[in-house]
């Protein structure tokens, strides 16, 4: 399971206020939408589309991060693969979020 995002920018103000709401929590599940496609090294695809900065915040903080796979965007269902990433498509290539690496 590899999970990407195109989002990069994270606003310093948006971080401040997830990390004050977050620092009570040692778990957390955060929504990625399946892709229903692999990487080039065989893994499957899901989209974190929304959560960076609950992400960045979580990761701060040191919480443990889960991942809710399922259909969250109601107005994108039907949509998979590069027509999906096509409609979600925030501020960057798409990268790794556990790495930060560029997937293609």
């Amino acid at each position: 399971m590899k999970v990407i995002s195109s989002q990069r920018y994270i606003d310093q103000e948006i971080l401040a206020e997830k990390i004050e709401s977050l620092r009570e929590e040692t778990e957390l599940e955060l929504p990625v939408i399946d892709l229903h496609m692999q990487a080039d090294d065989g893994d499957d695809l899901y989209l974190l589309f929304d959560g960076n900065h609950t992400l960045a915040a979580a990761q701060e903080l040191g919480i443990a991060i889960a991942f809710d796979i399922g259909d969250h965007v109601a107005d994108w269902s039907g949509l998979a693969g590069e027509d999906l990433l096509r409609v979600a498509y925030m501020d960057s290539d798409y990268y790794d979020i556990a790495t930060g690496i560029d997937i293609w």
